[in-house]
């Protein structure tokens, strides 16, 4: 009598065919003309859409600097502002999707008045912005403020990308600090408040 596998039940069920050699963490990929091994899912069998890398960059440190960016129509130039934090990220394929988060919190030594703050993205060592923005803070004396940036961009190879971010006071020049109590100079909150540039890569 003939007993199909679909049929099994309890102790009857086994394992797939070569599970017990099989490494940890792989799974049984068919090669569609009836056979197939164990290995890791290829990259090829992804859909579109699935999130095919991660790269990031943290730190908790004073991150200072004094510069100032102009508020205007045109790009943000590196000479327009300082180093805040970098991330490397290296492509899975061409023409995929990655979504660049930053977020921080600053403070700066600058009070008395209204203060722009902004925030720029910059790729490899191109000297123009990819992406930027800025914030209105209003404070009578030494600021605080949250930033945040996000940014789609396309791959078109798969050399390693090294993404940027700078800031600076808009139209003023003045010190800023990352992680750091009012004034800008002095870390805040014992090394748990964090500065983070994120990259995500999604295959299209």
């Amino acid at each position: 009598m003939s007993v199909y596998h679909a049929n099994l039940t309890g102790s009857d069920l086994h394992e797939e065919k070569g599970v017990a050699s099989a490494e940890q963490d792989k799974v049984y990929v068919a090669d569609g003309i009836g056979s197939g091994d164990w290995e890791e899912i290829p990259y090829e069998a992804l859909p579109s859409g699935f999130c095919v890398g991660f790269s990031n960059a943290s730190t908790s440190a004073v991150v200072n600097g004094i510069a100032s960016t102009p508020i205007d129509d045109t790009i943000p130039k590196s000479s327009e502002n300082f180093l805040v934090l970098s991330c490397t990220h290296t492509p899975k394929g061409i023409g995929n999707l990655l979504k660049i988060r930053f977020v921080g919190s600053t403070a700066t030594a600058n009070g008395g008045a209204d203060y722009f703050q902004a925030t720029s993205l910059y790729k490899d060592s191109d000297t123009s912005a990819i992406a930027a923005t800025y914030n209105l803070t209003r404070f009578s004396s030494a600021m605080g403020n949250m930033v945040e940036l996000e940014y789609i961009y396309t791959t078109t190879s798969l050399s390693a990308i090294t993404f940027k971010i700078r800031h600076a006071l808009g139209d003023a020049s003045g010190l800023t600090g990352f992680n750091a109590q009012l004034g800008g100079t002095s870390r805040v909150f014992g090394g748990v408040s964090s500065t983070i540039l994120t990259v995500q890569e999604f295959k299209v």
